[in-house]
């Protein structure tokens, strides 16, 4: 059995073979176009934590670094991330499932509205025990974003946080100039609007963004530029209002990045399970757990990588996107679940 029918299989999902046999014929393309592209010097860079001004809110969305190479390893054998669990082990090709996603994403229907509504939910560690400093207790935070197509109507926040199932914090819905996308907010909407729809195109854009950010901020992270053209890449399939070529363009850029693999099936906090694609870096590992019919990314966790990569990985932040739609509906305030 072929390996992504092997995955469609496991999860009871239609082998949809006309984005199969599309993904292989790109797949050697597309790779050979990365290697012969030019490729920006290796900086480090760091992921931003940014405020929402006015409003009191932090939307620290998940950081993603990375590093590993294309066809991977064998499947992982640990045990997954608190929220995500194993379901069975099924070996792919990750190149071969991103491309497949890109030939899916370019079928969608354009789609418009007056509100571009986002909302996500952050799973963060307030406690960790034991020597490799394990999460053992969490918080819960819901994120809607209201992004106006028509920026006279103007931006809205909301935040909600809640744990062991009772709301800790007073709701925040606020009116705000703050927005974006990507690895967290360093694309406006119109900067959204106006990206490439072709691949090395793309990560050109992206490149040169990780450079003006890395600068600005001064931090730097082991991973570099690579490591951010697949934070940012992830974060705007995730979240961002991004047409369906331009959404095709960030599939078929992850399928050219090193390091990629498909791990496991897996099943995040909220019961969704998909197909779960790991890119490891020299400190963290980055999992993205993406739907196998609707190739939608369902949830990015992040996971501490301080020592032998054969311990199991324990997450230390999830992030699960539950609604990414246009919508005409007016902004409302995020309710308690």
């Amino acid at each position: 059995m072929d390996d992504l029918n092997m995955i469609r299989a496991v999860l009871s999902v239609d082998p949809e073979t006309d984005s199969q046999a599309a993904a292989r014929a790109r797949l050697r393309q597309e790779i050979q176009a990365s290697r012969t592209a030019t490729r920006a010097p290796r900086s480090a860079w760091a992921i931003l934590r940014w405020p929402l001004a006015g409003t009191g809110l932090v939307a620290t969305a998940a950081a993603v670094a990375m590093v590993v190479g294309l066809g991977g390893p064998a499947p992982s054998t640990d045990q997954g991330p608190p929220g995500a669990q194993v379901t069975t082990a099924a070996p792919a090709n990750a190149q071969e499932f991103l491309l497949a996603a890109a030939t899916q994403a370019e079928k969608e229907p354009a789609t418009s509205g007056r509100y571009w509504h986002v909302r996500w939910l952050m799973k963060t560690p307030e406690r960790r025990s034991g020597p490799s400093g394990t999460p053992t207790d969490f918080r819960w935070r819901i994120v809607d974003q209201w992004e106006a197509a028509d920026p006279r109507d103007g931006n809205w926040w909301g935040t909600l946080e809640y744990k062991d199932g009772k709301q800790v914090r007073a709701t925040d819905f606020d009116k705000t100039d703050f927005g974006g996308f990507g690895a967290e907010a360093e694309f406006s909407l119109a900067e959204v609007r106006q990206l490439p729809t072709e691949p090395q195109a793309l990560r050109t854009v992206l490149e040169a963004k990780a450079r003006k950010l890395g600068s600005d901020v001064g931090h730097l992270t082991p991973d570099g530029t690579e490591g951010y053209v697949f934070e940012a890449s992830a974060g705007l399939l995730a979240r961002s209002p991004a047409s369906p070529p331009q959404r095709a363009a960030a599939y078929r850029l992850l399928a050219t990045l090193k390091n990629v693999r498909i791990a496991r099936i897996a099943t995040d906090s909220q019961g969704r399970t998909g197909v779960c694609i790991v890119r490891e870096g020299s400190k963290e590992v980055t999992q993205l757990i993406v739907d196998p019919k609707s190739y939608q990314i369902l949830t990015i966790l992040t996971n501490p990588q301080p020592g032998a990569r054969a311990r199991p990985i324990q997450a230390d932040g999830e992030m699960l996107t539950t609604i990414r739609e246009w919508t005409d509906e007016t902004p409302t305030a995020p309710t308690f679940p």
